[in-house]
């Protein structure tokens, strides 16, 4: 692999550009597809780097993964970047909107991932790359995530997912210890408000804070 990068590197960059494909038809019709031709240079661009990923992936990743379909994705790809006049829209609108939902699921499967679920607040400031600091307590189940780990977060409101990927780690005692080391605005407060650590009493009691200790994970929207 180029730059000792291994197949995981290029599975990633490859679910990255799905994610990326689908926010591109977030809200968007067919209509939208075939006339805009920004929306189209933008959907090329990403359908490339997917097919440049997927050529760097082993031969014997992708013989043990046969759900995954690997020729399709080059055939997609080609159609997209050299024949986008003749390319049937809804087909290629369904490809993204439709088709990639069990693709991502296909590629997750061969990752540590993790759930969590969030308010739509601090979701949407995830989504929005405002909020880049997620606070738990770091009990069992936190203490098994791992820096390039995937956490996927579910609005419990609207049940919609986003992908992100842990870029760090870091444990400290309180979460006022915590505060302390990241501005406000990355753990998810507005310019007009006052960060407090006891906010984080409404989820978490003094005694397991106490036992356990609080985590901060650096996350990265995919």
């Amino acid at each position: 692999m180029d730059n000792n990068k291994d197949d995981f590197y290029y599975v990633k960059r490859i679910l990255k550009s799905v994610e990326v494909l689908t926010r591109y038809l977030k809200d968007k019709s067919i209509d939208d597809l075939l006339y805009d031709g920004f929306l189209q240079d933008a959907i090329e661009n990403r359908f490339t780097k997917i097919a440049e990923d997927s050529a760097k992936i082993s031969a014997d990743f992708k013989k043990s993964t046969p759900q995954i379909p690997w020729t399709s994705i080059t055939s997609i790809r080609n159609k997209v970047c050299h024949n986008y006049d003749i390319v049937d829209a809804p087909t290629l609108y369904k490809a993204i909107k439709v088709d990639f939902i069990d693709f991502k699921n296909n590629l997750l499967s061969n990752f540590v991932y993790h759930r969590m679920n969030l308010c739509s607040g601090p979701f949407d400031l995830i989504e929005q790359k405002s909020k880049t600091i997620e606070m738990r307590l770091f009990d069992e189940k936190r203490q098994k995530i791992k820096i390039g780990d995937i956490i996927i977060f579910v609005n419990l409101d609207t049940k919609k997912e986003i992908i992100t990927e842990v870029m760090d780690l870091k444990v400290y005692k309180t979460f006022e210890e915590l505060y302390a080391n990241y501005p406000k605005r990355s753990l998810g407060y507005h310019a007009d408000e006052i960060a407090n650590p006891n906010d984080m009493l409404e989820y978490y009691s003094k005694e397991d804070i106490s036992n356990f200790g609080v985590l901060a994970i650096e996350i990265k929207l995919y």
